[in-house]
């Protein structure tokens, strides 16, 4: 890990203290807040990602979504602005791991697990499209299970791909443009069709199945193979997986996979609520199951991260952007390890 023995100023407010990672868009570094010496994170763009207008406009776009969704589910954005030349986001320091460290660590998860990130998950999309945002990159790595005090909090991360449902802005997401994660995308989102909120209750179906089955239900060795599967294939059995899942799981991913917008859950309340009710017996056995309506507050300040972070390389479930990827580029965003502090990369 680096670290800089005489902190650099950003905006001459944040103090750099050591670098937490770096990723495709940038490097996320903890830092000092100079008024009051709080510990932050603090998101910086590279030089050429900086010098990319696109690139620079999801970058604001990532910070302006998120400080409109005050609310414990979703990373608090604490201030924006250029440093120079360099756009700079401050988060507030989360403490825990991402969904896909713990996938990793685990394969799948318990019933009552998956229960309460899915309960949490839906409170952040509840909110978000309430709002008008759409997120279109919802994965495990942009699920985050920080610590705060004796309690474990979904926080998503990474707005960088939302847009609002009625946007007035330029055409990254009209018709014929693929931005996302292959595994996760929608059907409509692989095609480069128009997009709702819809788009993220597929996702979030996707996210479910992995974490009870620990697979993805549509696979593939290219990204063609899984967005041709994700197309066409019909909806693969849960309980072909994993016999002891509960009899109405199937017919749950049947309608949370639907490919006709019309015919999925129309509201993450909805799906979230169809979810508790298939699960809500086994999960009460071991832990108490509520869906937690969107909320207003912010998480707690957690401790500085460790010294001995690791960075594990990316996999099948970062982001593909082809207006990079195919020109021979990454386009991969930062997957820190378990138990780490992280801000949003």
């Amino acid at each position: 890990m680096d670290h800089i023995a005489h902190p650099r100023w950003i905006a001459g407010r944040y103090g750099l203290a050591h670098l937490l990672g770096r990723g495709g868009m940038g490097s996320v570094w903890a830092a000092r807040r100079r008024d009051d010496g709080q510990l932050v994170a603090v998101k910086l763009m590279t030089p050429a990602q900086a010098a990319s207008l696109p690139a620079r406009r999801r970058f604001a776009r990532e910070a302006q979504a998120a400080m409109r969704l005050r609310s414990l589910h979703v990373v608090a954005v604490l201030d924006y602005g250029i440093d120079g030349d360099v756009p700079f986001i401050v988060m507030e320091l989360l403490t825990g791991e991402d969904l896909r460290a713990r996938l990793r660590r685990k394969r799948r998860l318990t019933i009552a697990a998956a229960a309460q990130i899915t309960a949490q998950t839906c409170a952040a999309l509840e909110l978000a499209h309430g709002a008008g945002i759409v997120h279109r990159d919802l994965k495990p790595a942009n699920v985050f299970l920080a610590r705060v005090g004796d309690r474990e909090v979904v926080k998503i991360l990474d707005f960088g791909l939302a847009f609002d449902v009625d946007p007035d802005e330029a055409s990254e997401h009209a018709e014929g443009v693929l931005l996302g994660s292959p595994h996760y995308m929608s059907p409509e989102q692989a095609r480069g069709r128009p997009l709702d909120h819809r788009t993220d209750l597929w996702s979030l179906g996707v996210l479910i199945y992995r974490m009870l089955t620990g697979a993805k239900p549509f696979g593939g060795i290219t990204v063609t193979e899984v967005l041709l599967r994700i197309c066409t294939d019909p909806v693969p059995s849960a309980r072909a997986v994993v016999p002891e899942l509960p009899p109405g799981i199937d017919a749950f991913f049947e309608r949370a996979l639907a490919r006709d917008p019309g015919a999925r859950f129309q509201s993450a309340h909805e799906l979230g609520a169809a979810f508790a009710e298939v699960v809500g017996s086994e999960a009460e056995r071991r832990e108490a199951l509520t869906i937690p309506p969107p909320m207003e507050v912010l998480g707690e300040s957690v401790p500085p991260p460790p010294d001995d972070d690791q960075v594990p390389e990316a996999d099948d479930t970062d982001s593909f952007d082809p207006q990079h990827d195919c020109q021979g580029r990454t386009a991969y965003r930062l997957a820190p390890s378990a138990h780490h502090s992280k801000g949003l990369l």
